[in-house]
């Protein structure tokens, strides 16, 4: 849900032409969970 991603994010979606953000957070937070 875009409503709940802070704008930070909704900046980066928009700069890389708007990736879903339900994949983008489940990458991110696999990069978190391995590192």
């Amino acid at each position: 849900n875009l409503v709940n991603i802070p704008m930070n994010k909704t900046i980066q979606f928009e700069r890389f032409g708007f990736v879903n953000p339900i994949k983008w957070e489940k990458d991110t937070l696999e990069c978190y969970f391995t590192h």
